[in-house]
């Protein structure tokens, strides 16, 4: 049996391939193997190109991305078959074991490689990134049914990714009087409808950009993922330049994900409610001023961030007249459920085929 864990996850998908590099420092500082791979890794260059063009579309037009999360795609349609086959057959070769899985996207795949095994020792876990069950889980909800499924983000408790031990929460009365606005991994949303509004907030804002084509506010900073980057081709946290107009510098890297650092240092993040915002939202102790959801999945996550009082529609924010001590006190309730948080290796029990056979 190889004890490697294998985690799987989505390139294009900033929302699970950024925890998913997260969960996987995690393994390796308790001194474990641990493999990860993009299931974009596996599309032919058409397809991969076709992503990235989607990626610009969605960003432009949040109303077609929003359709589209409604009919996701067949997956299976997108594979180059002698690149999804090599995959298969090297993890027979090596006997892989342990799976992580943070898109349901790569089911199929996954049962396809256990049927060839024909082994009982095999482990699965899925990790939910979303209070409900977003687009790339949705089509295989009842596949699931049979594996160890581990929320996230739940009525009775929140688990987490840590951080790590070089992070910190930063005190905050010691942050800047500044927020983090940005759409998420893809750039989606009303974010850039809601910059002028929040112009009235007295607070300075730091803005994610998407393409180098939008008009440079010269005295507002921004930052953007480097456009020359990959994630399929090279593992990592996503490569951020920092600066105003042209004038932009990379970010130093960390043990974790920039847009966490940000994060620790604002005031408050305002973004749509995806499963990452909210992962940087609790690990910083950072309020989340809510913008629009997509889909049903965001919607969930909205309503989790409201019940513990961790987050704030920006709309309510603003007919509050985009009052401090609310903020303070999100802040305060963030801070205050720390001592609560499980991290997510505590859930995780190792379900296998053997039990699988069972439960069938």
């Amino acid at each position: 049996m190889n004890d490697t864990s294998t985690i799987l996850c989505s390139g294009i998908a900033l929302g699970v391939y950024t925890p998913a590099l997260l969960f996987k420092k995690n393994i390796e500082n308790e001194h474990k193997t641990a493999d990860i791979v993009a299931l974009e890794s596996l599309f032919s260059i058409e397809k991969q190109e076709q992503l990235q063009r989607n990626k610009i579309l969605f960003h432009q037009n949040f109303k077609l991305a929003k359709l589209a999360h409604r009919l996701p795609p067949a997956m299976s349609q997108h594979y180059d078959k002698q690149k999804a086959d090599h995959l298969i057959e090297k993890w027979l070769d090596e006997k892989r074991s342990h799976f992580t899985v943070f898109s349901g996207f790569w089911i199929p795949l996954l049962e396809d490689y256990i049927a060839k095994s024909g082994r009982e020792d095999i482990a699965v876990e899925c990790i939910h990134m979303d209070a409900g069950l977003s687009p790339s889980w949705k089509p295989y909800a009842k596949s699931c049914d049979i594996y160890h499924n581990i929320w996230l983000w739940g009525d009775e408790c929140i688990k987490t990714i840590p951080a790590g031990s070089d992070f910190e929460i930063l005190a905050y009365e010691q942050r800047e009087n500044r927020l983090i606005v940005h759409g998420g991994g893809w750039g989606m949303g009303n974010f850039k409808e809601k910059v002028s509004c929040l112009a009235n907030c007295e607070y300075e804002l730091d803005i994610v950009k998407y393409e180098m084509v939008e008009e440079d506010e010269s005295d507002i900073a921004y930052y953007r993922i480097d456009p020359a980057w990959v994630p399929w081709e090279s593992y990592e946290f996503p490569p951020m330049l920092y600066g105003k107009g042209s004038n932009l510098s990379k970010m130093d890297a960390r043990n974790y994900h920039n847009m966490l650092e940000i994060s620790r240092r604002c005031k408050g993040i305002v973004s749509k409610p995806g499963g990452a915002t909210l992962l940087d939202s609790i690990l910083s102790a950072t309020p989340l001023i809510m913008l629009e959801p997509l889909g049903e999945h965001e919607q969930r996550n909205a309503e989790i961030w409201k019940k513990y009082g961790f987050g704030i529609s920006v709309e309510e924010w603003e007919k509050s007249h985009f009052s401090h001590s609310i903020l303070s006190e999100l802040h305060n309730n963030l801070l205050e459920y720390q001592e609560k948080i499980k991290p997510i290796q505590e859930g995780m029990n190792n379900v296998t085929t053997k039990n699988i056979q069972k439960t069938r």
